[in-house]
C-alpha cells in the first residue's frame, strides 16, 4: 500500500536530486538556517470508491527558506521546484526499498512570502488501491498489481 510515509520519502529524494546543496529540514524549526526546504504533510483523506478500491488524496506543503538574495535567484528555484512536481515521483517500498510505481502530482501552487524571504508549494497527490492490499501488502502478486494501477494512474488509463 502507498501511504503518506512513502509519498514524504518520494518527495523528499525528488527534491534533494534537483538541489543537492540545499537541506531538507526533517523536523518543523521556528527559525530555520537558510538554504533549506522543509516537507510536511498537510493533510491526507480516504474516499472508497469501488466494492475493493479506494482513492487517497494527500496534500503536502514544500517550503523553501531562501537566503538574502535577488527576487530573480528565487524565481529560478521556484521555477525549478514547479519542473519537479511536473514530473512523476518515485515511489519506494518503506518495507524492502523495491519500487512499487510512480505517482503524478495532480495540482501544484506556489506563493511568495516576501516578508520572510521564502515560498510556500502545496501540491495535492492521488493513489488508487485495492482494499484487499490492506490485508496482504507482502504478496509479490499484490506489489505488481499496486504497480500496474499506479502505471495506470500515471499515464491516464
Amino acid at each position: 500500500m502507498i501511504d503518506s510515509t512513502e509519498i514524504y520519502r518520494a518527495l523528499k529524494e525528488s527534491i534533494q536530486t534537483t538541489f543537492p546543496n540545499i537541506s531538507i529540514l526533517t523536523k518543523y524549526i521556528k527559525t530555520p538556517t537558510p538554504p533549506c526546504f522543509y516537507i510536511s504533510s498537510v493533510a491526507d483523506n480516504s474516499l472508497k470508491t469501488a466494492t475493493d478500491f479506494f482513492t487517497s488524496k494527500h496534500i503536502f506543503s514544500v517550503i523553501y527558506y531562501a537566503e538574502e538574495v535577488e527576487h530573480e535567484e528565487l524565481l529560478v528555484i521556484k521555477d525549478e521546484l514547479k519542473r519537479v512536481f511536473l514530473s512523476p515521483i518515485k515511489i519506494v517500498s518503506l518495507e524492502d526499498e523495491s519500487d512499487i510505481g510512480f505517482v503524478d502530482i495532480k495540482y501544484s501552487h506556489i506563493r511568495f512570502d516576501r516578508e520572510n524571504n521564502c515560498f510556500n508549494a502545496i501540491i495535492r497527490l492521488e493513489v488508487t488501491q485495492r482494499l484487499s492490499d490492506l490485508e496482504s501488502e507482502n504478496s509479490s502478486e499484490n506489489d505488481a498489481l499496486i504497480e500496474d494501477m499506479v502505471y495506470k494512474l500515471t499515464k491516464g488509463g
